[in-house]
């Protein structure tokens, strides 16, 4: 009687390993996968995304996901269930941003790459793109699915080009400096030093004239703003230099 249990029991456990490699790594279960996938995209994502490639197998993968005719993400890479080891790529591509807010605007496309490698649960993800001008790169290690390390170095990005992307008009040029180094611990309680400046700064008189009616003197600006991460406390010193006047703040 035990070895018929015993035999049904394995028997049992085949079956359940069997659907579930079916089910998740197979063209069919992927298929059945899929708009289950869909439904909790819909739920969650801030912005309408579609869920256009789905492809799971046993040791790869297959991602692409678009809104419209503004957003594409596309995922692909490597993985290991028994070594735990992963090689993803993560490509997010921004389609014509400029045009949003400028319609004689250059096209141009932003491409924003991430590189993903490590364990399933400790990883590093390096980020970079070529798309604006200047250099951006941004390196995070990942442990237990805790960001413990930020490292960025950021340079001669071109104000008008944010501004662009998140959707206003280059009221204001310049240039961006970052340079971050940020160490974690497991109770998520940071230390290091972050620095933020903007060189070249200029307002653009006629753009708020336009559209705010206000006259703006002939100007120049500069920005920096440091901020010291110490545990769960945050220090920062803020100026704003320019030839029409100077702010200045601190605090934590």
């Amino acid at each position: 009687m035990f070895k018929k249990f015993l035999l049904f029991l394995l028997g049992l456990i085949f079956i359940v390993l069997a659907a579930v490699f079916v089910l998740l790594f197979t063209p069919f279960g992927n298929n059945i996968l899929k708009p289950h996938l869909q439904t909790q995209i819909d739920k969650y994502s801030p912005i309408p995304l579609t869920l256009d490639v789905f492809s799971l197998r046993f040791g790869s993968l297959d991602i692409e996901l678009n809104s419209n005719d503004d957003i594409n993400i596309v995922s692909h890479g490597t993985f290991s269930l028994l070594s735990q080891n992963i090689d993803i790529a993560l490509d997010i591509l921004l389609k014509n941003p400029l045009t949003k807010t400028s319609p004689t605007a250059t096209p141009k496309e932003l491409l924003i790459e991430n590189a993903i490698r490590g364990k399933i649960t400790n990883f590093e993800i390096h980020t970079v793109s070529n798309s604006l001008k200047g250099e951006f790169r941004i390196d995070t290690t990942i442990v237990d699915f805790k960001p413990l390390k930020v490292v960025g170095n950021i340079k001669d990005l071109e104000l008008e080009s944010i501004l662009a992307l998140l959707g206003k008009k280059a009221y204001a040029k310049g240039t961006i400096d970052i340079v971050a180094n940020i160490v974690g611990d497991n109770n998520l309680r940071f230390n290091g030093q972050a620095l933020a400046k903007v060189n070249n700064g200029e307002v653009s008189r006629n753009l708020v004239k336009e559209d705010f009616g206000v006259n703006v003197p002939d100007n120049s600006f500069m920005i920096n703003l440091f901020a010291n991460f110490d545990g769960t406390n945050i220090e920062h010193k803020f100026e704003l230099l320019s030839n029409v006047g100077n702010i200045n703040s601190t605090g934590n």
